[in-house]
C-alpha cells in the first residue's frame, strides 16, 4: 500500500512539473488552418523514478490518447524497448514524427500527413485539425527513435480517433 501512494505521489508530482514548464499567461493565436495537424511543443523527456515497474517498463511504444476531439491539445511519449535502447548510444539519439490519415476513397489506405519532422525529445504534444466530412478521422502516429550518425531508426505508431466537430 505505502508503494502505490509513493507511486502515485511521484506521478502527481511530475505531472505538476510537466504542467508548469510553459508560461500560463502567454497569449496564443487559437486559429488553426483546417488542412494542417499543429505541434504545439515537443517537450523534455522523462525518465522513469524509481524501481521496480517504474525502473523497467514492460510496455513500449507510443502513449498517449487514442480519441481526442479536433483542435484539442493531445501529448504523446514514445517509450523505447531495450534492444532500441542499447543500440542506439543516449548521445546519438534522436526522435522524428510522421503522421498519417486514413484515406476517404480507401479506407485500408493512408496518406501522409506529415513526414519525418525532427523532435527535441520523446514527447510530442500535438492538435489535429477537423478534417473530412465524416464525424471521425482515423490518424496514425508514427514517432522513431534513432541513430543520428547511421541513421538506424526504432518506429512505434498509434492509431487516434479524431472526433470532427
Amino acid at each position: 500500500m505505502k508503494k502505490q501512494i509513493k507511486k502515485l505521489a511521484v506521478l502527481v508530482f511530475m505531472g505538476l512539473i510537466a504542467s508548469c514548464t510553459q508560461p500560463e499567461l502567454q497569449i496564443t493565436e487559437e486559429n488553426v488552418s483546417e488542412s494542417k495537424i499543429e505541434i504545439i511543443q515537443d517537450g523534455k523527456m522523462w525518465g522513469f523514478l524509481g524501481d521496480g515497474e517504474w525502473g523497467n517498463p514492460t510496455q513500449f511504444g507510443v502513449f498517449g490518447p487514442s480519441n481526442v476531439d479536433a483542435l484539442v491539445k493531445a501529448t504523446y511519449n514514445y517509450v523505447a524497448d531495450p534492444v532500441a535502447l542499447k543500440q542506439i548510444p543516449p548521445d546519438q539519439r534522436g526522435f522524428r514524427i510522421r503522421i498519417l490519415r486514413q484515406d476517404a476513397v480507401s479506407p485500408t489506405g493512408w496518406e501522409t500527413a506529415l513526414n519525418l519532422q525532427e523532435l527535441s525529445s520523446s514527447v510530442v504534444t500535438l492538435k489535429f485539425p477537423s478534417y473530412g466530412e465524416l464525424s471521425t478521422t482515423k490518424w496514425k502516429i508514427g514517432i522513431s527513435m534513432y541513430n543520428k550518425s547511421n541513421n538506424t531508426s526504432f518506429l512505434r505508431e498509434k492509431e487516434v480517433t479524431v472526433n470532427n466537430k
